[in-house]
């Protein structure tokens, strides 16, 4: 409610504005509710010896907790953003990656969203964290940002070329000589879009068009059914995926909305 009496906020849309940034300033929340539950299915039907000790676990959440916080109240919204951008990725690798011998489509798909994370709250702190004051924008941690963006598009091209778990989901949807097609068209488009995005220069346009190519992979992506009937993927883990991926729409929002 305080931040839709911002000045400003009426005349831009307080709708198109305000849904990007509650989704990106609450998402840790959710991320924490995802990890605990995925961490309790990993004990219940993999038992795997996590290499992490759990006073790392606890103050992980903690730290989240803590920023997270204080960006809902927008308290020094581009500091903790930053915080959430770093110690997110880092935190996650050690317990997801590092931590467990997880199957090599596991371990992509997870690697691919390291590198999301670390664009998305990138990009709020930058100044989106405390939007909609245009002038605080900073436009160098912004360039990063939407460069980092570009390498999670090249990393989605690498999944969808080299994964053979991805590629049988294609193959699922649409049948072995349409999947195949469609895939590797799929890869043209994006990796060529990615290459846009590590200019540093996002668009209305290119936000959109982003949007429509990425939509086939989420709909291979969130076939939970398939995934867990074929590859044995734990429920948490599709959810955390799923709400990955909105962090990416969120952003994509941000794009649409604010740039021409």
């Amino acid at each position: 409610i305080l931040l839709l009496n911002r000045p400003g906020m009426v005349e831009l849309g307080w709708i198109r504005l305000y849904l990007p940034w509650l989704y990106l300033s609450r998402y840790p929340f959710l991320y924490i509710l995802s990890l605990l539950m995925l961490l309790a299915e990993y004990d219940e039907y993999h038992r795997p010896t996590l290499k992490v000790q759990n006073v790392l676990i606890y103050a992980h959440l903690g730290i989240v907790v803590v920023t997270c916080t204080f960006l809902v109240f927008q308290y020094k919204p581009r500091l903790f953003s930053l915080i959430l951008a770093i110690e997110q990725p880092l935190a996650n690798y050690f317990l997801h990656i590092y931590s467990r011998n997880g199957p090599e489509w596991q371990n992509l798909h997870l690697s691919s969203r390291l590198i999301l994370q670390f664009a998305s709250y990138l990009l709020m702190s930058s100044g989106y964290a405390n939007y909609p004051a245009r002038k605080s924008i900073h436009p160098k941690v912004r360039y990063i940002a939407v460069c980092c963006h570009g390498l999670y598009l090249a990393s989605v091209v690498y999944i969808l070329l080299n994964c053979p778990a991805m590629r049988a989901s294609i193959a699922h949807l649409m049948g072995t000589e349409w999947g195949d097609l469609s895939r590797t068209l799929l890869a043209l488009a994006l990796g060529g879009v990615a290459s846009l995005y590590l200019t540093g220069q996002p668009s209305k346009l290119l936000a959109m068009v982003t949007l429509l190519l990425m939509l086939p992979c989420y709909t291979a992506w969130w076939n939970m059914g398939y995934w867990k009937a074929a590859h044995r993927a734990e429920y948490w883990y599709q959810i955390r995926c799923v709400l990955d991926d909105c962090c990416f729409v969120s952003c994509l929002a941000f794009y649409m909305f604010l740039f021409r």
